[in-house]
């Protein structure tokens, strides 16, 4: 009896170190200008920033690893943070704005040109929620986590100082023309 409880055990613990060994850690976003790069999950591309000077903004440049090829695909002003799909297809980067407004973009890796501005999605949302962000402004929207299926979770809020601040969690669904609350 003893034995196969230790057997038993034994094998939980195997088990269990072959699914931690599995498992990849969740991307985590990379905040730019700064130093580094964001790598994508799957090794194919990276994104990395180009400098700004007086006379132009900063840029991030995605590069395809294999072929060494870049792109410049998005120039911003003060900072931005990206956040990679767990898939490696899509990122999402977070810009600050010139003046503090956080916008969230995502981009397709296949066609970065064509990016998907979620304050534009926003606009075109029906749903109390959009009416309490947006009562005393625009609203502020971060990219937080990606899911499975190409699902992009998005923290938005008013102001801080508004009247009735809001806050909430809203999903993009790759290819939807709207977003969704999921909990307030």
């Amino acid at each position: 009896m003893f034995r196969r409880a230790v057997y038993a055990l034994a094998c939980v613990l195997a088990l269990s170190l072959l699914v931690l060994a599995a498992a990849r850690p969740a991307p985590t976003s990379v905040a730019f200008p700064g130093p580094g790069v964001a790598n994508d999950p799957k090794g194919h591309y990276l994104v990395e920033c180009r400098a700004g000077s007086y006379a132009s903004p900063n840029g991030l440049l995605l590069t395809d690893v294999k072929t060494r090829t870049s792109i410049l695909f998005w120039e911003f002003k003060k900072k931005v943070s990206v956040l990679w799909s767990g898939d490696g297809r899509y990122l999402a980067v977070t810009d600050y704005g010139t003046d503090d407004v956080p916008d969230v973009l995502v981009f397709r890796t296949s066609d970065p040109n064509e990016p998907v501005r979620l304050s534009t999605l926003l606009d075109h949302t029906k749903g109390l929620f959009k009416n309490k962000l947006t009562r005393d402004g625009p609203a502020y929207l971060e990219a937080a986590e990606w899911r499975s299926g190409g699902v992009l979770q998005v923290v938005a809020y008013s102001r801080k100082d508004a009247a009735y601040p809001y806050s909430t969690i809203v999903e993009y669904h790759q290819g939807a023309d709207n977003l969704r609350e999921v909990e307030h």
